[in-house]
């Protein structure tokens, strides 16, 4: 397994394929000696970008816009990509080492590390959301809120269709009251009480 630094010294058979789609070897070789030392500045004077008579700052600007080009942030995120897999053999080997102690804060932290990444923890929320609408109670009060505005009859119908309207006006009216009526005899009291 290569080191970090190894990455970088890679030869150029064993570039990703992101390296090689560099146009030039100004820009890979930019981008090499970036991953190496992580100085853009250094990194644009090794590649001989600007003349040797260069101040540290224009070379510092200079790798600003090489850093901000797309291909070269692939080509790095790529190398990246392959010094993070070199590195996970002394990952491994610090997590046992820290967890050798298992009761100290580190144990801990490295054993919850590792169990995330093997075995992780998934939840399973389900929700449902049921929402009733009652469109009559709706329509019957707009119907109350327009009569009350006094919008005609014909705004009515363009809002609601003739038989719609006719629907919703039946269940406005009144219920008539169920009672009987019968004549009983009267009340001589009732009378000289005005009633």
């Amino acid at each position: 397994m290569r080191t970090p630094n190894q990455i970088a010294e890679l030869t150029e058979g064993e570039w990703p394929a992101e390296l090689r789609a560099l146009p030039t070897d100004k820009l890979r070789l930019f981008t090499l000696q970036y991953l190496n030392h992580r100085n853009g500045a250094r990194a644009s004077r090794e590649a001989g970008y600007l003349p040797e008579t260069a101040t540290a700052e224009d070379h510092a600007q200079n790798a600003y816009k090489v850093l901000h080009r797309q291909d070269v942030c692939d080509a790095i995120i790529a190398l990246t990509r392959r010094q993070l897999r070199a590195l996970a053999p002394n990952a491994i080997n610090a997590l046992k080492n820290a967890m050798d102690k298992p009761f100290g804060p580190e144990g801990i932290r490295a054993a919850l590390a590792v169990l995330d990444r093997t075995d992780s923890v998934s939840q399973k929320i389900d929700v449902t959301h049921t929402h009733k609408a009652d469109h009559e109670a709706e329509a019957l009060n707009q119907l109350r809120s327009l009569r009350a505005l006094g919008v005609a009859r014909d705004k009515l119908i363009e809002v609601f269709g003739a038989f719609g309207l006719e629907r919703l006006e039946a269940k406005l009216a009144p219920e008539p009251i169920d009672a009987e009526f019968s004549e009983g005899e009267r009340d001589p009291d009732a009378e000289l009480l005005g009633e």
